[in-house]
């Protein structure tokens, strides 16, 4: 509970108290509602949006400059696919590799490297 000089930031203005808090959820409730409706016209002008896109796409894509477009509807899949595609687009050789002799590892200071690993967290290996 805040006392009457004490003042704490919400929603990016200084505010004071319940009401004041009260008052940013009534904003945030209407930029929701906004931004519902927002939504709601763009679906209702989804037509005009893909005419506006296929214009654009036969004004401006060209041999030298073309257009990828990514089917984004599963995110993930877009972005894979994403980075596949530009991956594909850089020329590059295979590189014949060398055998590598390695030297035999030094045992000073030895010590089991992987138990201090235990417990903690590591990122998915998944390809």
């Amino acid at each position: 509970m805040l006392g009457k000089a004490q003042m704490m930031r919400i929603g990016g203005q200084a505010a004071a108290g319940a009401g004041a808090a009260l008052s940013c959820a009534h904003q945030r409730f209407d930029a929701a509602v906004e931004a519902q409706s927002d939504g709601l016209e763009s679906y209702r002008r989804w037509y005009d949006y893909s005419h506006a896109r296929d214009r654009m796409f036969k004004a401006t894509d060209t041999d030298c400059a073309p257009w990828h477009i990514v089917r984004s509807d599963d995110k993930r899949r877009a972005r894979l696919n994403c980075i596949a595609a530009m991956l594909d687009l850089i020329p590059y050789k295979k590189m014949r590799g060398t055998k590598v002799k390695l030297p035999k590892r030094s045992s000073k200071g030895r010590y089991d490297d992987q138990a201090s690993l235990r417990g903690r967290n590591f990122v998915a290996e998944r390809y």
